[in-house]
């Protein structure tokens, strides 16, 4: 089985756990919080942070371009994902910190 993972380092709460699930949806706005996507997955990701249900991509964050291109390529392929996010909130999100698309 092959896996892709990206991973951005960040300071972790001790509650945050990873899921494994697949990619529902992934939103990009055209103007507010233009350096950001939203990534929904399937099941709930149960967040650190006031609102749970998904995650954000920030593109101004190593590799996350490349976490961006990869939870793309694991949507149109219906492939599942791991992912966790780093423990750190933005207007009660959490952001992504990891995400392995495998077999």
């Amino acid at each position: 089985t092959q896996a892709a993972a990206v991973f951005l380092a960040s300071s972790q709460l001790a509650f945050a756990t990873p899921l494994t699930s697949r990619v529902n949806k992934i939103q990009v706005n055209d103007n507010t919080n233009a350096n950001y996507a939203f990534l929904y997955l399937e099941q709930s990701y149960q967040s650190a942070c006031s609102t749970p249900g998904y995650l954000i991509i920030d593109f101004a964050q190593p590799n996350m371009k490349v976490a961006y291109a990869t939870a793309l390529t694991a949507q149109i392929a219906g492939k599942t994902v791991t992912v966790e996010g780093s423990g750190v909130c933005s207007g009660g999100l959490e952001f992504l910190k990891y995400l392995v698309i495998s077999n």
